[in-house]
């Protein structure tokens, strides 16, 4: 389906146009259901883009940005479909609720709530579709729930739970 890109991560939206991230490229590809290339968005604000998601409800493509250096940003970027840059969420390395410390993959719940895995801050902060901070969960450990070393992905199955 989709080949010769250097690509991270993928989300589908609700028309089955795939969304890819190119960190060589610093840029978000869509691609039609038969591969070919719709648009490329993202280079004025991305850095080594990774983790992506689609809010199908809100229409809305999030990608983690420039987490890859202790220097970057450390963000999660939001655009439309169209790639229109909307917002950033985070913004600066930080330990502080609403920040991350090399965010590395989000996901969409079934109720619009954006997941982002905070790696290096050991936990997973949930934001409401208005990306208002609602909860963080998870501490720096192993072999109990919610002890994570280095969390680096996060999804839903079909019945809305994390995975």
């Amino acid at each position: 389906m989709v080949s010769g890109s250097q690509s991270s991560a993928d989300s589908v939206d609700g028309a089955g146009v795939v969304y890819v991230t190119d960190k060589a490229a610093n840029a978000v590809l869509a691609y039609d259901a038969d591969g070919g290339l719709l648009r490329k968005f993202g280079r004025e604000q991305l850095v080594e883009p990774t983790g992506i998601a689609v809010d199908r409800r809100n229409q809305i493509v999030y990608v983690v940005n420039d987490a890859s250096r202790q220097e970057g940003r450390h963000s999660v970027e939001a655009y439309s479909l169209a790639g229109k840059h909307l917002f950033t969420v985070g913004g600066r390395r930080s330990d502080e609720a609403g920040y991350f410390n090399f965010p590395r993959s989000v996901a969409v719940s079934r109720h619009n709530e954006l997941h982002v895995v905070d790696m290096l801050n050991f936990r997973v902060q949930v934001f409401d579709a208005q990306v208002r901070l609602m909860r963080f969960f998870g501490e720096a450990g192993a072999g109990a729930p919610g002890r994570f070393d280095k969390i680096h992905s996060i999804g839903f199955d079909s019945f809305d739970h994390l995975r």
